[in-house]
């Protein structure tokens, strides 16, 4: 089994992936990149009654996976560009081969990916937390479902 944690800047998400297929999922906050990495990862185990002798992989990204210096727990862990998770985590959870994906986390990101190139076609500093903020103050509203209505991808569950 693979855990891969996005260490963001304001949330941490952790996903499983067993046999290639994406399994669990849950997502944490905390103060600093190590304490929200570690505690997204025993989140997962604690909550999946995932062994850590299960685990062979962890692979992390996002603005904190720089904050983590060599293996997670003795299991080897390797950093991925944000970019390239995006790109190919987008391939993955859309099952095509070529697409154009907005990520919306703490800025806004537009990429393009496909088998060949994954490229970063630009972006904002703007991202969710902005939009939830001015949606508070403005209609008072703070669900990304309901500011979100119509179907949205799998990742904004997360």
């Amino acid at each position: 089994m693979i855990i891969g944690i996005d260490i963001g800047s304001t949330t941490t998400k952790a996903v499983s992936l067993e046999e290639g297929k994406l399994d669990k999922k849950i997502k944490t906050k905390a103060m600093d990149a190590i304490t929200s990495a570690t505690g997204a990862f025993g989140k997962m185990l604690v909550e999946n009654g995932i062994k850590l002798s299960e685990i062979t992989r962890i692979m992390i990204t996002g603005a904190g996976a720089t904050k983590i210096e060599g293996d997670l727990f003795g299991i080897p862990t390797e950093k991925v560009n944000e970019i390239n998770a995006i790109g190919t985590g987008g391939m993955f959870l859309s099952g095509k081969d070529s697409i154009v994906i907005t990520n919306i986390g703490t800025g806004t990101a537009i990429i393009e990916a496909s088998k060949d190139k994954i490229i970063h076609l630009g972006g904002s500093g703007l991202g969710g937390g902005t939009i939830l903020g001015l949606a508070k103050k403005l209609i008072s509203l703070s669900d990304l479902r309901t500011l979100w209505p119509w179907p949205a991808p799998e990742t904004l569950s997360l």
